[in-house]
């Protein structure tokens, strides 16, 4: 899981240099982490889209995230169009539609 969290991250993070009008955060479970580990797995990764630590794991229930890592892709009225999961592979083909 880690391996694909790494590769899903660094995804995102040269998806998120190209494709200016997407807007990106990162939500972050608490049993796998804690608010003092967000700024070492920024810097570590060279992550610069927000980070936030989902506490009460409202978020994940909200969008039924089960594997982790996932990306959710919104619409402009936030309705799951896609979502992208493992290493992130098809994160180019699920963002196309956006750029």
């Amino acid at each position: 899981m880690s391996e694909a969290c790494i590769a899903h991250a660094r995804q995102v993070e040269s998806l998120r240099q190209t494709a200016g009008r997407i807007l990106w955060v990162t939500i972050a479970h608490p049993v796998w982490t804690s608010a003092g580990d967000l700024d070492a797995y920024r810097k570590r990764l060279a992550v610069t889209t927000p980070i936030g630590l989902d506490e009460t794991a409202t978020w994940f229930r909200r969008f039924r995230v089960r594997d982790v890592p996932t990306t959710i892709v919104l619409d402009e009225r936030g309705a799951e169009v896609q979502r992208v999961g493992g290493l992130g592979d098809d994160l180019p083909r699920a963002l196309a539609r956006f750029q």
